[in-house]
């Protein structure tokens, strides 16, 4: 805040001598000073700041999935309670804020912009007027949230969390068919959040030119067996990775246990596992087959862009892809797999679980949530000095 207090509310913050001897500001794409966090450092101490950043936020993101579960999916509220607690409890955005990640506070808005993407029309009738004034309501809003994670400094997240929501809206075409309106409404939304980003946007994109990665061939995995046991145990239970995790089994660790913190809990993995079996034992021909091929492809792009195929050659040529190229840790791509395994596992849920013991269900599943996270070993956390 010393620079709001020095130059005013209006300048625009385009240098900070704080880090690494002076460097641009606002033109970092990290750089987070219009941003929630530092809106409340205004009216409270950073800490307190910090502390209910990481309450607000992942309480809209629950409270949003929630309504994505129930008025989008139309699953039970018994099904619908265990994905609220899934994503308020998440590791990915309670361990990111929680080692000084604060941008990735933005994770806990992807839910809003999915039930923005997803919300059905209204029962009633509607005129073709109110319809269109309803869905470019919901671009302008979809376009702001995107502007938030850009100037909260979350911009490398922005693509993720697009993925995570076309992931989610492709496996709701897969159970009842295309809706074109539903894409207009996310492709615009990400069009109107370049104007209303450009401010930052642009000297970004000047800034990180001048910082080629030519190291991303180091940062693949290189055994798809390797890779298949650190994306699951990072999906269900990332505490029994250690403390450094290396994309060569035996070579010293690289990423950070921090880096590989997206967790669902256990109880996601039963309940989809346990939906699966009951697919196999009750075989149905699929309805909408290319959503499904669709959404192969969506999912399969984070393993594409953290597993080298054996060679070289696919580093070399993610330095030459624009955007991809400005990037070092893929595996920050996996947090798409967050929100939509809990959507899957409350579909799930209502699929293996009949009314008689959906409550029962309910309360095991929450049960499991909280004592798996309060076993947790917190010491590596409370030791540990992350950079960004």
């Amino acid at each position: 805040m010393q620079w709001a207090h020095r130059n005013g509310w209006l300048a625009i913050p385009y240098f900070t001598p704080d880090y690494c001897g002076g460097i641009p500001w606002l033109a970092n794409p990290q750089s987070m000073f219009y941003s929630a966090p530092q809106l409340l450092t205004v009216l409270i101490d950073p800490i307190t700041a910090v502390k209910l950043t990481a309450l607000i936020f992942p309480t809209i993101g629950a409270l949003a999935t929630y309504h994505v579960m129930r008025r989008c999916f139309g699953v039970s509220w018994q099904a619908s309670c265990p994905t609220l607690v899934l994503f308020q409890l998440n590791s990915f955005l309670l361990f990111r804020i929680v080692i000084g990640h604060l941008p990735y506070h933005v994770f806990g808005l992807m839910p809003v912009l999915c039930w923005l993407v997803l919300l059905p029309a209204v029962a009633e009738p509607q005129s073709f007027r109110r319809n269109i004034s309803s869905n470019v309501g919901k671009v302008i809003t979809g376009a702001i949230v995107l502007a938030i994670m850009v100037y909260a400094g979350a911009t490398n997240f922005v693509i993720p969390a697009v993925l995570s929501v076309a992931a989610v809206l492709l496996v709701q075409h897969a159970r009842s068919g295309w809706r074109l309106a539903q894409w207009c409404i996310l492709a615009g939304a990400c069009l109107w959040a370049i104007p209303l980003s450009a401010v930052k946007l642009v000297p970004a994109f000047i800034f990180i030119r001048s910082y080629p990665r030519p190291y991303i061939e180091g940062t693949l995995f290189v055994d798809p067996i390797r890779l298949f046991e650190v994306l699951t145990a990072s999906l269900f239970a990332p505490e029994i990775l250690p403390n450094g995790v290396s994309p060569v089994k035996g070579s010293p660790g690289f990423y950070g246990r921090h880096e590989l913190e997206y967790s669902v809990y256990i109880v996601s993995l039963l309940l989809i596992v346990a939906a699966l079996v009951s697919c196999i034992l009750k075989p149905a021909r699929p309805r909408h087959l290319f959503a499904l091929m669709a959404l192969v492809l969506v999912t399969g792009i984070p393993i594409a862009l953290s597993f080298s195929f054996g060679n070289q050659t696919w580093g070399r040529i993610l330095l030459h892809i624009p955007i991809i190229n400005n990037n070092t840790t893929f595996v920050r791509w996996w947090s798409i797999y967050t929100f939509l395994l809990i959507v899957i596992a409350g579909l799930a849920f209502d699929r293996v679980c009949n009314e008689r013991v959906r409550d029962i269900a309910l309360g095991a599943s929450v049960l499991i949530v909280v004592v798996q996270l309060a076993s947790r070993n917190l010491v590596p956390y409370q030791r540990t000095h992350c950079r960004l």
